[in-house]
């Protein structure tokens, strides 16, 4: 019997032990699971080659993993499909192990070609669906011809509606758009290129709660033999919210800039100044170019470099939100004035 920890039959799932042997695996052990998924007899298996009970075995991948984790030890899962006329036909994920003491574990599952596929094709639909909602990315495909138009869940989710609740059309997906958005997917149909793709980097839809979601929109036309629409098919990304915070930067940006008090950003590490608002530039005399240049300590003259890391420590270890401290700051013309100084850690870890 082999070194595994645990018996074999208190593995739910057909479980197999193979020993290597000059190029081959030898049967070693089988649980009775496997008994009854193969209708075979454990006495009759164990001791025999796979090779000779399966001479086509190499043909499904099988035996190539099974070496390869044999002289790895790097555990992999294959899927094979067994021949219609050999005696455990039918389809497997197999979970190929090595053991401690250089066995083969192998774990799999059996069934029919039919179901196998109806179950790949349910977890990749599922997994496609999550993938969507987690990204708020929804698809859709207008067949011209037919006059069809399928949405996916998410897309009926991104424009307000309960997924599947109703039956698109090409007329219900423009409503959702203003005139000028209504204008330019017209447009962009009546476009005949030979390659047919089109983007609108930010779109405005108005849903019936009223509330207003922006949306990046990608596609491409197929067209038929003779030139002529057939269909389109598109994706619907839903930037709402980077679009919220891009608007926040821009509406803090012009109020830090217009602020009446002085505004620097230094980095951490080089402490050079990267930025400086209007009145801290009236203030201090020097331009932004010229601050550039400088440090925090250029302009503070009572503090070597040394000492003003010390004061930023609390704020680089975390253990302060933000610093305020009363000093002094010297202009370009040599000039001197006092200042309360407050002193944060921003977002891309750089201070003010």
């Amino acid at each position: 019997m082999s070194d595994l920890k645990i018996s074999i039959e208190d593995i739910i799932l057909n479980t197999i032990i193979y020993s290597h042997s000059k190029g081959d695996f030898i049967f070693k052990d089988i649980n009775t699971s496997v008994e009854k998924t193969e209708h075979i007899c454990k006495d009759e298996i164990i001791g025999k080659s796979m090779n000779e009970l399966f001479p086509r075995i190499k043909e499904s991948g099988l035996f190539d993993v099974l070496l390869r984790v044999h002289e790895s030890g790097v555990s992999e899962k294959h899927c094979s499909a067994f021949y219609e006329n050999e005696d455990i036909a039918g389809w497997r994920n197999n979970w190929v192990s090595r053991l401690d003491n250089g066995d083969v574990l192998v774990i799999y599952d059996t069934l029919s070609k039919e179901k196998y596929i109806d179950r790949e094709n349910m977890q990749n639909k599922w997994q496609l669906e999550e993938a969507q909602r987690l990204a708020h990315l929804g698809w859709w495909e207008w067949d011209k011809q037919r006059d069809t138009v399928f949405w996916s869940d998410e897309m009926f989710r991104i424009f307000g509606e309960k997924p599947q609740s109703f039956v698109p059309t090409f007329d219900i997906l423009l409503s959702y758009f203003d005139e000028e958005g209504k204008l330019a997917i017209m447009e962009t149909l009546k476009e005949s290129s030979s390659k047919g793709e089109f983007h609108f980097l930010d779109r405005k839809i108005y849903r019936k709660d009223g509330t207003v979601r922006h949306l990046q929109c990608s596609g491409k036309k197929e067209f038929d033999t003779e030139g002529s629409l057939r269909s389109i098919m598109g994706t619907v990304l839903d930037i709402s919210t980077q679009r919220e915070a891009e608007n926040k930067l821009e509406s803090l940006g012009i109020i830090i800039e217009n602020s009446i008090n002085e505004v620097y950003i230094f980095d951490v590490k080089s402490l050079c100044f990267t930025y400086a608002n209007k009145k801290a530039q009236k203030n201090i005399g020097y331009n932004l170019e010229e601050l550039t240049h400088l440090t925090p300590i250029d302009i503070k003259p009572y503090y070597t470099r040394s000492q003003f890391m010390a004061l930023l420590q609390p704020l680089i270890e975390g253990s302060k939100e933000y610093l305020v401290f009363e000093t002094i700051h010297q202009r370009k013309d040599g000039s001197k004035y006092n200042v309360e100084v407050r002193i944060q850690c921003i977002e891309n870890g750089s201070d003010k």
